[in-house]
């Protein structure tokens, strides 16, 4: 089964201020509300079928509300259903309390997830975990996962027994496609079906007549709640209940039929307001057309539940509508009834408010409104029909509600804001009892109502001072009212200013923010069940007369300083809550130790159980840490536990130590024997490192791969080079995925998963299977000793080739090549490798050299600059002579005083050889290596224009021909040689580093010795640096040198070596100029370079200057040379201004810089001189393109979707529904 959760957000989660100025504060935890898609998916699937029977995202990005709908959803999920519960785009900010309860049904991250985290984790409700992951610290990162399903073989609760057999048969049915129906579709103790009647009410015949409406619409778990609640509360009547639906999809109407409940379709065309305006205005129009002779009609929402005094309490009031023309509805839900604010279940009220959650109007009313209720909610001011009720059905008339609710309004709509649907109506206190017998109802008539009112004020006790003071009303044993007055201010066009009003009204945790629930301007607080409180506005309440001289209405903006203070706490206290945000620095110390330690077990053979991602430490570095194994069980000895690490993946630029990690493990101990960080953010060179390393990764060994920090950008072909090898998500990451794969080299994959977009570290925690086998058999080998010292090597290091392959090994000792044909030449000449701690690429160069036609086992030493054990074991081994030269500094610095050290000791050991060979440790010499060096020494003892030879050369797609060599301008390179006189002669000069300059010693010694001597090197290259190290330029790396060609063959014999001394070459080089054919057009152009099937000759003449320190101005052969695919950034590899290439195998091209090169004479008068200044801008755009287009960037996967990678993956269609499941 493969599940997938979408794109997270990366909206920042703060903490709340201290205080607010202005109630009520805006919501705190995003800067805009996330869309609805976002948050936490709750998914539900059928246990015997695995069909998705439930889905919903709760915007837990948000922090207000919307935990307590997930919790109601949760709770109403039957035991044994599969629950799958998903991070979709936003964080778990709102998640809050119901963590709890996720960890009390089993979870093992709820209580520890940061606001930010996404997770992952697929129960059976009221039994086991089947699969639970986290990543503790993400940016934007899908999180996907594949497990397997265990279904029920139970079948649903039998029928034949039940007197209704149909009806629980359609029970059970409708219950395979719908979840979190609570206890409907409870297998173990189902709610009954058909609902018993609940009792009567002492005044049951007040109802009689009275219909009650339900308006619904699709969100059937609610309605199911809603009406069982109503149907089974005393009082009700079933056949007095019909449900009015807006909406009517088949679940709703299935459910209505199940529970025989009389419903109508109204059909009603709009969006949200909009459609909820014209849809009420149906309602009320089916209600009047319906039931014309009903004398009131009481209507609650879908997703309100009901007290179980509801309907005793409606049938004490509801005479009120019909005998005071002064009221308009009777609510069953509280407006002035928050915490703390009211006490006595007996007591009634009425003021001016709108309809709320489950009231009752008389018929007329509903006549009368219908009569000016527009069709086109366009017409009128609101949208809201309850407040269109309030400001043009009402005309000034009230309405009667309890001190203590009657409803709850427990859903969340289109219009519950997060943040005031927490603080004001979530957690409003309900009457739990039935059969409440209410005091004075009598007195709720206009005017024994007035009269109780203005008496209860006329006698009260005024307060003054700060409303938000502890001390503000006086303790007391008696009942007493209160009074206090405020200012009421008229704003500049004409309406009253509550601003006074709304300080008040907040510091008492009372309604401040509208009218609503003010009788005349008087709103009454129940401060405790003996203490009543009126705050009555002056003057334009007719109660204000009542105020006494002495006493000042309060002005908020005369309070004292201090007073501010206490009343900015007070209000911050009510409006922010509890407001907490947990595990927001979440470290790893924070973790519970049985979390960081958490292992299972394998349970069969080549089986292995992937427990856990582990909640880790924020933002620590990179670096690759391995606990010490645990053993699952005492007795097994062949699975461990093994960690992963952790990454820290905040969005920024990539370094040396990010991008994709490679461990190596041993197979049988599950030690760590290899470790490097690619650093693949980059898109250059690095992916050819990887390879190279991981085609050195002996069969057999346990690989992990892991994302380190930063993406796959630089993945690009070894990504195939991974498929081969069995991994499912390779070639399908995008840049920035974070991904781990754990396998066997050769062999199987162990784990593999993949976020395939975000930033998120990733952690796994996972059972290691290791291998039974011994070491390869040492014992009837002829080199025993040899061969045990190679596996003990082995044991400890990884990514060393054939030295440690144990099905083919390499052989040990290394047999001897056959010689060259002019091995005498060689003899007396050292080959001196130097290296340092890299002794995976060491091995490599060492095995090639050593298996090169020509080399001589005894004539290699090795040059360390850096001594580690690794490296001087090898060496041991190989039976390498080495010596280890101490230098201090760090980088190049270092690097200079190194080389400088290696030619001290070679002018000091072989004093009397006529030259030596150097190459460094990651340098792959060619078959033809020594036999190209033999055949060329001797040009340095003859010719002193000459300074080395180098084993480099050539140039990708401009090199054909194996048995030519050049001279020219040049640098030594990777595998060179120099005279014992250079040597000496370089060391008068070396100076020591000095603070604030970097040199790079082989530049230092063309620049600063070698003057205008040159080097010879081949057309087609004997030798290949594979490495990647200090001075590495990834771009440089793999455009010039990675792809250049390499002699794949030994003994080539070269042409004309003899020509190459300088006499020669200069008039062989005029001559071939001369004769040559003149190429014009432009050099960027695809057609520039000539492909003839004779051997021919050309030139091309370009500007080239010569500055002031008689070096040539190459700004023109830059564009040249770039365009042809050859080196231009310096004069490199010219032979006094001039370039020779060999753009095919019959072809040859000089380029020719004018007139810095003494050639330039041969230049016929009639040809142009080729110059950027001189070209059209036609020409110029063929020429930027060219450049541009040298060195193409194609990023694998940019647009690539979740979708598309599920569907590639698992052949299903996952687009519907961010966090839905395909198997």
């Amino acid at each position: 089964m493969a599940m997938t959760t979408a794109p997270s957000d990366t909206a920042t989660t703060t903490p709340p201020p201290g205080s607010t100025t202005t109630p009520p504060p805006p919501d705190t935890t995003t800067t805009t509300p996330p869309p609805p898609s976002e948050g936490l998916t709750l998914d539900v699937l059928n246990q015997h079928s695995a069909l998705v029977i439930f889905h919903k995202v709760f915007p837990l990005g948000q922090y207000w509300s919307h935990s307590v709908d997930l919790e109601w959803h949760l709770n109403r999920v039957a035991p044994g259903r599969i629950v799958v519960m998903t991070v979709a785009v936003s964080g778990t900010v709102g998640l809050r309390d119901v963590a709890r309860r996720l960890d009390q049904l089993g979870s093992l991250f709820a209580l520890h997830l940061t606001p930010m985290a996404h997770w992952t984790w697929v129960f059976v409700k009221g039994g086991r975990t089947i699969s639970e992951t986290a990543i503790v610290q993400g940016y934007y990162a899908p999180h996907h996962a594949h497990f397997i399903l265990p279904l029920s073989y139970l079948t649903t609760p039998p029928t034949s027994f039940s007197k209704n057999q149909q009806l629980q048969q359609q029970r059970w049915q409708y219950c395979e496609a719908h979840g979190a129906m609570g206890g409907l579709c409870d297998e173990d103790t189902p709610d009954p079906l058909p609902v018993p009647p609940p009792p009567p009410v002492a005044q049951q015949w007040a109802l009689d007549g009275v219909p009650v409406v339900v308006t619904a619409g699709n969100r059937h778990q609610y309605l199911y709640h809603t009406l069982t609640t109503l149907l089974t509360t005393p009082g009700a009547q079933h056949n007095n209940i019909l449900v009015a639906l807006g909406d009517a999809p088949q679940p709703t109407t299935q459910l209505l039929r199940l529970l025989n409940i009389t419903f109508t379709k109204l059909v009603v065309h709009g969006k949200d307001n909009n459609k909820l305006f014209r849809y009420y205005r149906s309602v009320f129009q089916y209600v009047a057309r319906t039931f014309p002779d009903a004398p009131a009609v009481i209507i609650l929402d879908e997703d309100v539940q009901v007290s179980p005094d509801f309907f005793s309490y409606m049938s004490q009031t509801l005479w009120l509508l019909y005998h005071d023309p002064t009221l308009y509805c009777v609510n069953g839900y509280s407006a002035t009834g928050f915490q703390g604010i009211s006490h006595d279940p007996k007591t009634l009220l009425r003021a001016n408010v709108q309809v709320e959650w489950g009231f009752a109007v008389t018929l007329g009313f509903v006549k009368e409104v219908i009569s000016r209720w527009p069709s086109d909610p366009s017409e009128t001011d609101t949208l809201f029909y309850d407040e269109w009720l309030y400001k043009h059905g009402s005309k000034g008339r009230e309405c009667v509600f309890p001190e203590i609710s009657r409803t709850i309004h427990y859903g969340i709509g289109v219009n519950s804001e997060a943040w005031s649907t927490e603080m004001y109506f979530l957690f409003k206190p309900m009457v739990r009892e039935a059969h409440v017998y209410l005091d004075n109802v009598n007195r709720m008539l206009q005017r024994p109502w007035e009269e109780h009112f203005s008496r209860s004020i006329k006698e009260a006790t005024p307060l003054t001072g700060n409303p938000c003071s502890d001390t503000f009303v006086p303790s007391i044993n008696t009942a007493t009212n209160f009074v206090f007055y405020y200012r009421v201010n008229k704003k500049p066009d004409g309406q009253l200013d509550y601003r006074n009003f709304l300080y008040a009204a907040t510091c008492l945790n009372a309604w401040g923010v509208s009218e609503q629930g003010l009788h005349q301007k008087v709103l009454t607080v129940r401060v405790s069940m003996l203490a009543t409180l009126y705050l009555v506005g002056a003057p334009y309440s007719p109660y204000a007369h009542f105020r006494p001289r002495h006493i000042r209405p309060w002005v908020y903006d005369l309070v004292s300083d201090e007073d501010d203070k206490i009343i900015m706490k007070r209000i911050a206290e009510i409006q922010i809550g509890k407001y907490k945000i947990l595990n927001w620095n979440v470290t790893k110390i924070s973790i519970p130790p049985n979390m960081r330690a958490t292992h299972g077990t394998s349970s069969l053979q080549g089986v292995v159980t992937v427990v856990a991602v582990v909640v880790v430490v924020v933002g620590q570095n990179t670096s690759y840490h391995h606990k010490q194994p645990l053993p699952i069980n005492p007795r097994d000895k062949t699975s461990k536990g093994f960690t992963l690490p952790p990454e820290d993946a905040r969005p920024h630029p990539p370094t040396l130590d990010e991008g994709v990690t490679l461990t190596v493990l041993n197979q049988r101990k599950s030690s760590l024997i290899f470790h490097r960080v690619f650093p693949l953010g980059q898109y250059w060179a690095h992916w050819a490192d990887l390879e190279w390393h991981l085609s050195r990764v002996a069969p057999g060994r346990i690989v992990v791969m892991t994302v380190a920090v930063s993406g796959t950008v630089g993945l690009r072909d070894v990504a195939r080079r991974l498929d081969q090898l069995g991994s499912l998500f390779a070639l399908h990451l995008t840049p920035m995925a974070h991904w781990t794969w754990v396998f066997v080299k050769g062999g199987r994959t162990i784990s593999e998963t993949a976020i395939i977009q975000g930033y998120a570290p990733h952690h796994a925690h996972l059972i290691l299977p290791l291998s039974h086998l011994t070491t390869p058999p040492t014992s009837f080998s002829k080199n025993q000793e040899l061969r045990q010292q190679r596996w003990q090597y082995c044991e400890a290091h990884g990514a060393m080739g054939g030295l440690c392959d144990e099905d083919t090994p390499d052989p040990l000792p290394v047999p001897p090549p056959p010689p060259v044909a002019q091995q005498w030449a060689l003899d007396g000449v050292p080959v001196v490798v130097t290296a340092g701690n890299r002794h995976q690429y060491l091995y490599h160069t060492l095995t090639t050299l050593l298996t090169t036609p020509g080399a001589q086992h005894n004539n290699i030493l090795v040059a360390l600059g850096d001594a580690p054990q690794p490296t001087t074991q090898l060496l041991r081994l190989l039976n390498i002579t080495f010596t280890k030269l101490v230098v201090h500094g760090k980088d190049n610095n270092k690097l200079f005083r190194y080389y400088r050290s290696v030619f001290q000791y070679v002018a000091r050991t072989f004093p009397d050889a006529p030259a030596v060979i150097i190459l460094d440790e990651d340098v792959q010499v060619s078959p033809d290596f020594f036999s190209y060096m033999s055949q060329t020494l001797w040009l340095l003892y003859h010719d002193p224009t000459l300074y080395c030879i180098n084993g480099y050369g050539g140039t990708k797609d401009l090199s054909h021909d194996e048995t030519k060599i050049l001279r020219g301008d040049n640098q030594v390179s990777w595998g060179y040689a120099i005279s014992l006189d250079f040597v000496r002669e370089a060391l008068q000069l070396w100076p020591s580093p000095r603070p604030g300059r970097t040199f790079i010693y082989d530049y230092w010694l063309y620049s600063n010795i070698a003057g205008t001597r040159e080097c010879v090197f081949p057309d087609v290259s004997r030798s290949r640096h594979f490495g990647i190290g200090v001075n590495t330029v990834p771009w440089v790396k793999e455009n010039i040198f990675q792809l250049n060609p390499l002699v794949e063959k030994s003994g080539v014999l070269l042409a004309d070596v003899e020509r190459v001394q300088l006499s020669v070459w200069s008039r062989d080089l005029a001559a071939n100029i001369r004769d040559a054919t003149p190429i014009l057009h432009n050099p960027c152009d695809k057609t520039f370079l000539p492909d003839p099937r004779q051997p021919s000759t050309y030139v091309f003449y370009l500007n080239m200057t010569r500055k002031a320190d008689d070096s040539p101005n190459i700004d023109d052969y830059f564009c040249v040379a770039h365009c042809l695919g050859a080196w231009s950034f310096s004069p490199m590899g010219l032979h006094k201004g001039v370039k020779t290439l060999r753009p095919s195998t019959h072809a040859t091209l000089h380029l020719v810089g004018v007139p810095y090169s003494p050639y330039s004479y041969l230049r016929p008068p009639h040809i142009p001189v080729w110059s950027m200044a001189t070209l059209t801008p036609p020409q110029k755009e063929v020429l930027n393109d060219r450049i541009k287009n040298r060195t193409p960037v194609t990023m694998a996967n940019t647009n690539l979707t979740i979708e598309q990678v599920m569907n590639t993956l698992s052949g299903c269609d996952v687009s519907v529904l961010s966090g839905a499941l395909c198997w």
